[in-house]
């Protein structure tokens, strides 16, 4: 079922102890910001409850000051190149004045500690706590991304704020189950389960769209690390969800049964221990903030085996090798088309003299060409990887020898505007190339391009001079007519 492969993209075992800081960072500004939310929004109760509570949300200030230091100097000496303390330490001036990480940590640690100063005025450190949280948009994948507000960043933005008011809202809870009468208790715990519904609901709907946008369809959720690490968070999601159901439609109304005092110690313990998961998802968070996301990765696939593509009930699935989802990145240009011939001529041809029956994705093909298979030899070591896609892209041309529509070799043309675009550059419109000829259309003068075009359409360079070539608007060579004389 495996084949042994490691998903793409990792971490560098120096940035663990970034991650860690990190993981703090956003613990103890979660649970201070949840704090000071669930504070603002419960009735005031007893007054050793409102200093326990209070306890907590500086305790929870403290560790997010704390953490935010070693974080900020951390993340200072990996933008720096810093290997030691001292090179950390001076980096951190520039790193305030010149990055981005650095003018919104500076805001970020900024709005903590108003909010530490203003903890006695309602809801002002709650809003300012909060704003620390929707601050930290600008630290992740989507923000990077694209650096304004679209659909993505603003389903971050919500899935933070949703993750602060859900989790950092449990321990105050805990706190109130603990110590409230019970008839306070029990309406504490189904106020908060009204919120959390709410919640939750979002933070599904958010990391879904994520998803979508990050991990690079199946290939990349299966493929990569950052897909791995975030079916780990959803599973830790899932027993969230678990407890949350407990609490409340168990162990709540048990509150109300014959033995309330049993009930309150069981939901207690129960939030105890949703809380631990809770910080292991922000703990998760943290390290998929260190990993690129699917989409931007090349996927090694795991599995043996992968969905037949067109899908098949008889047949579902297709054998597949580690590479099945790589995508050339040549261009399939004609620069790439000859030089491929020129490799394949040197490597390949003395067993391969005949036609090559090309089968499979072309990441099989690259993994055949890499590792080998039976006698044929693996070229890994003779060829890099882009020496191979350009013999993938030669193989490709000349099995559509004469064989109309073909995909059309990017080449670079003049055209009778004056012009002198790439033939992908103009995607969209219908063109017509004549080689070494003048006249309507666009010229190509380039060797390269008569020779992949030679290839491709089966002529000969003595009649490819004397024809037109017509390519469709989704870059297809269509037609080849004859130049009348």
């Amino acid at each position: 079922m495996f084949n042994g492969a490691l998903p793409a993209g990792g971490i560098e075992a120096g940035h663990w102890p970034l991650i860690a800081s990190r993981a703090a960072w956003l613990c103890g500004l979660f649970s201070a910001s949840g704090a000071l939310a669930f504070r603002a929004l419960e009735p005031a109760g007893a007054a050793w409850v409102r200093r326990k509570l209070q306890r907590l949300i500086v305790g929870s200030l403290a560790l997010a000051v704390a953490a935010w230091i070693v974080w900020v100097v951390l993340q200072a000496a990996v933008i720096a190149g810093a290997g030691d303390l001292a090179g950390a330490l001076a980096a951190l001036r520039p790193v305030f004045a010149r990055t981005a990480f650095g003018h919104q940590a500076a805001v970020q640690i900024g709005l903590v500690l108003l909010a530490w100063a203003t903890l006695r005025a309602g809801w002002l450190p709650a809003l300012l706590a909060l704003g620390a949280v929707a601050m930290q948009v600008g630290h992740l994948h989507a923000w990077a991304m694209s650096g304004t507000v679209n659909t993505l960043t603003v389903a971050v933005l919500l899935h933070l704020g949703a993750a602060s008011l859900w989790l950092g809202g449990l321990l105050p809870l805990r706190l109130v189950v603990g110590a409230a009468p019970l008839p306070a208790a029990i309406a504490a715990v189904r106020r908060f389960s009204a919120r959390a519904i709410v919640l939750v609901i979002l933070l599904a709907l958010t990391a879904l769209l994520q998803g979508v946008d990050l991990f690079g369809g199946v290939a990349g959720l299966f493929g990569a690390t950052y897909g791995w690490v975030a079916m780990a968070k959803t599973a830790l999601f899932a027993i969230l969800l678990g407890f949350a159901w407990r609490n409340r439609f168990r162990l709540t109304p048990a509150l109300s049964g014959p033995d309330p005092v049993v009930a309150r110690a069981m939901l207690g313990r129960s939030i105890a221990r949703e809380t631990a998961v809770g910080a292991l998802v922000l703990g998760v968070a943290a390290i998929l903030t260190a990993l690129p996301p699917g989409m931007h990765v090349e996927p090694t696939w795991p599995f043996t085996f992968r969905l037949r593509s067109p899908f098949s009930f008889t047949a579902p699935f297709q054998p597949a090798t580690p590479t099945s989802f790589y995508r050339s990145d040549t261009g399939f240009t004609a620069a790439s088309i000859t030089t491929g011939a020129t490799l394949f001529a040197k490597d390949c041809a003395g067993c391969h003299a005949g036609t090559i029956a090309l089968s499979g994705a072309d990441g099989d093909l690259f993994w055949l060409i890499t590792s080998g298979a039976g006698p044929m030899p693996g070229f890994a070591a003779t060829l890099d990887e882009e020496a191979r896609w350009q013999v993938i892209d030669f193989l490709h041309a000349r099995a559509e020898a004469g064989t109309l529509p073909a995909p059309a070799p990017d080449i670079q043309l003049a055209c009778a505007d004056g012009s002198t675009p790439m033939l992908s550059e103009l995607r969209g419109r219908p063109v017509r190339i004549r080689f070494a000829a003048a006249g309507e259309g666009c010229r190509a003068d380039d060797a390269d391009a008569a020779a992949a075009y030679a290839l491709v359409t089966g002529m000969t360079l003595a009649d490819l001079a004397g024809a037109d070539l017509d390519v469709d608007a989704a870059g297809r060579l269509r037609a080849v007519s004859r130049l009348k004389k």
